[in-house]
């Protein structure tokens, strides 16, 4: 089955996504692909990270003409059809339009905030024809927090579902997989519900999760028709770590287990790539 490596990414994170590479490059084998999209005005900044295994796509390449980027604004997205859009909702809707511009069966998200620490293999992702699914049982911050119900709002809303208390199950992850055929029909299923285009609707939409939409559709609309649950997650993350310096560092390092294929240490901890580096195996 062919999967494609995607990578959004943008300037600010230029060193972390060379380091993702760099290690993508020693441990990541049968993908069909590594495709890196940027905006178009950083694409000069990421053309020496070009390889036979690594494409550059712009991300206006995968949009409609009727949004374009704020002059004024890297945060910010101007849409003649629906009110402006933040740069934050704009990224989640990139990661599901690759399936109407790239071929392949399916995609792994890497965030370029990721390091791989350990060999890869694209086929340990699928079961004959069946993709691997992320799925959790939803817990702690994800049924008390106001932004995930939020999220899963939206999610029931589109899934048939009474509310977003129904929806049990935890789909944001690092290293996640979403599958072309299913993607294709969340994007028809959405534009039934609306009566216009899917990216109309979800570019219209304040606040989604594109990862928790495409999971509640994939568990409560397919019944997890061509996938399968796995145990354990593939990426340790710093999402759900107490990290305030690099000194934090090796604790959260030594919680790696044999699952663990890659590390998360977010960019928005401002830590920088080449103070954890000599901790990546």
């Amino acid at each position: 089955m062919k999967t494609v490596l995607i990578t959004p990414s943008y300037r600010p994170d230029l060193q972390r996504c060379e380091l993702m590479l760099e290690t993508a490059q020693k441990h990541v084998t049968g993908m069909a692909g590594h495709c890196l999209i940027v905006d178009s005005s950083d694409m000069p900044y990421f053309a020496h990270l070009r390889s036979s295994q690594v494409s550059l796509v712009a991300k206006e390449d995968l949009l409609p003409g009727w949004i374009r980027k704020a002059p004024w604004s890297r945060k910010w997205w101007l849409s003649a059809k629906t009110m402006p859009v933040r740069g934050w909702i704009l990224q989640q809707v990139i990661k599901l339009a690759v399936a109407d511009h790239i071929e392949a069966d399916a995609y792994c998200y890497a965030d370029s905030d990721i390091a791989f620490i350990r060999p890869f293999d694209a086929r340990i992702l699928w079961q004959g024809e069946q993709l691997r699914f992320q799925r959790e049982t939803r817990r702690g911050e994800m049924l008390d927090n106001r932004r995930y119900k939020n999220w899963y709002g939206m999610a029931a809303k589109y899934c048939n579902m009474p509310d977003q208390s129904a929806i049990t199950g935890a789909y944001i992850a690092q290293l996640n997989t979403m599958k072309r055929s299913a993607m294709l029909a969340l994007m028809r299923h959405l534009e039934q519900a609306e009566g216009r285009s899917w990216m109309e609707v979800l570019l219209g939409t304040w606040d989604f999760s594109e990862y928790i939409l495409y999971g509640a559709f994939v568990e409560y609309v397919q019944a997890c028709a061509g996938h399968f649950t796995p145990p354990k997650l593939l990426c340790h993350s710093s999402w759900y770590h107490d990290i305030a310096h690099v000194k934090d560092l090796p604790a959260f390092m030594d919680l790696i287990d044999d699952d663990h294929v890659a590390i998360h240490i977010q960019s928005n901890l401002k830590l920088d790539s080449e103070d954890y580096r000599h901790l990546i195996p």
